[in-house]
C-alpha cells in the first residue's frame, strides 16, 4: 500500500469509531509525523472521533488559524481511513450529514459568528449599546481607529488588523459588529457631515469581512452564516 500518511503531520483528538492512541498508531507505522511541538506549524491535519474530542485545543487551533492565516483541515476518523486509503482529504460543505452525524464535527461548525447586518433599526434601545460603546472606546482609545475626513485608508485598515489579530485585541466579532452598530446609529439622520463617516464605516466593514471573515479561519465553519 502507498503511504499517503508518509510524512504528513497529524494532530488526534476524541475517540470512536477507534480510540484516539491506535489512530495515533496507525500515523506513525505508515509515516506520518504526530505533532507534539507546542507550537502550531504551517501544516497541520486535524483528526477528530466522535467523543471525548478536546474542546479547548480545537478552538486554540482555530484561533492560530486566525492569528498566522493557516488552513488546516479538520477531518473525522471515517475521512482519515479513507485519506490512508487514497491520499484525498475530504470535500466538506454546507448541510453535509457527515457534519452533521458527528459531534465532534458539528461542534466546530457550530462556531463562528453571524456577519452583522447594517440594515436600518427601528430605535437604538434594540442595540446592546453598552457593549458597543465599550469596544468603541477600545477602538479609538488604544488602537486609534477613526474615520475622521483626512485620515488615510491604509491608516484605518492597518488600526483595525491590530484591532482584530493582535494578542490583547478584540477580535474580528466584536470590531465587525461595533462598526456595524456605528452605520445602523447614524444611518438615515438628516445630517450631511455623517455621509463621508457613513462611507468609510462601510467600507471598512467591507474589507474586515473580505480580509478577516470570507478568507480566512473564521470561514473554516460549515455551518450558515
Amino acid at each position: 500500500m502507498e503511504k499517503n500518511l508518509a510524512d504528513e503531520l497529524f494532530i488526534v483528538t476524541g475517540n470512536v469509531p477507534l480510540e484516539e492512541r491506535a489512530i495515533e498508531r496507525i500515523v506513525s507505522l505508515e509515516g506520518g509525523v504526530l505533532d507534539e511541538s507546542n507550537v502550531w506549524p504551517e501544516a497541520l491535519i486535524i483528526v477528530i472521533g466522535r467523543e471525548n474530542f478536546d474542546r479547548d485545543f480545537l478552538l486554540q487551533s482555530i484561533q492560530a488559524r486566525h492569528n498566522y492565516g493557516f488552513d488546516y483541515p479538520y477531518i473525522s476518523q471515517e475521512a482519515f481511513f479513507e485519506f490512508w486509503l487514497d491520499g484525498v482529504l475530504p470535500a466538506y460543505y454546507e448541510g453535509d450529514l457527515r457534519i452533521e452525524d458527528h459531534e465532534g464535527l458539528s461542534f466546530l461548525a457550530s462556531i463562528g459568528f453571524k456577519w452583522p447586518t447594517i440594515n436600518e433599526v427601528q430605535g437604538v434601545g434594540a442595540l446592546d449599546s453598552a457593549k458597543n460603546w465599550n469596544a468603541e472606546s477600545i477602538l479609538r482609545s488604544k488602537f486609534g481607529y477613526r474615520v475622521r475626513k483626512g485620515l488615510k485608508e491604509s491608516t484605518r485598515r492597518k488600526r483595525l488588523a491590530a484591532a482584530v489579530t493582535a494578542s490583547d485585541g478584540l477580535g474580528l466579532h466584536a470590531v465587525a459588529e461595533h462598526i456595524a452598530f456605528l452605520i445602523r446609529l447614524n444611518q438615515g439622520k438628516a445630517d450631511s457631515s455623517l455621509e463621508g463617516a457613513l462611507g468609510r464605516w462601510r467600507s471598512d466593514l467591507n474589507w474586515l469581512y473580505k480580509t478577516y471573515y470570507e478568507n480566512s479561519a473564521y470561514r473554516f465553519s460549515w455551518s450558515t452564516y
